[in-house]
């Protein structure tokens, strides 16, 4: 099925390009608007769940905006630097979830051993789709997101955005943002990249 999300994301990205707010090479939009096709025909199959999941994430978002906001700007550093420790700590098990499948051993990669939920082990190029403790690749994408635009923006701006993040953190958010062999996260790659 279609995710509502992945259409979004396209249609944002094609509508920046097309009014240059963003520059992009014309390969690549056409790749772009090839993936975009692809979507729309495949629309019919979208499932009310993905709405319903769809809906939910605006609400997380706007929650998330209301309680920073609550807490205001002085105590946002201290947040996000706790958000940037959490984030370290679910790329490692990302990594181990990778070495583990690497290895063949199941109690490192399948993490229902520990909550009992029952995941789909996917594998893409012989390469497991990490997840970390979330329930599927695409949420663990959103869930470093941020942190990856900051590490991608320190590669060409030098200012640290609240507080830094250590080469170390960098390279191991960076690794398992990659692991997820997610096309969600490749998008959203592509377009923090052609924002620089």
């Amino acid at each position: 099925p279609v995710s509502i999300s992945q259409f979004c994301i396209l249609l944002l990205f094609v509508v920046l390009v097309a009014l240059r707010r963003i520059y992009l090479h014309r390969g690549l939009f056409l790749a772009l608007i090839y993936a975009l096709f692809v979507t729309v025909i495949n629309i019919d199959k979208v499932e009310g769940i993905n709405i319903v999941t769809y809906i939910r994430t605006c609400i997380y978002v706007i929650a998330y905006y209301s309680y920073v906001s609550y807490l205001g700007r002085d105590k946002l550093p201290d947040v996000y630097k706790k958000y940037i420790t959490g984030c370290y700590i679910f790329s490692i098990i990302a990594i181990v979830q990778e070495i583990g499948f690497l290895l063949h051993i199941p109690i490192l990669y399948d993490v229902s051993y520990i909550d009992g939920v029952p995941r789909n082990i996917v594998t893409t190029m012989g390469l497991l789709q990490v997840y970390s403790l979330t329930l599927e690749p695409v949420f663990f994408v959103g869930l470093i997101l941020p942190c990856m635009s900051q590490i991608i923006q320190n590669l060409f701006i030098k200012d640290e955005f609240l507080v830094s993040i250590s080469r170390k953190q960098k390279i191991v958010m960076s690794i398992a943002f990659l692991l997820t062999c997610s096309f969600t996260a490749y998008v959203c790659l592509l377009l923090i990249f052609s924002y620089y």
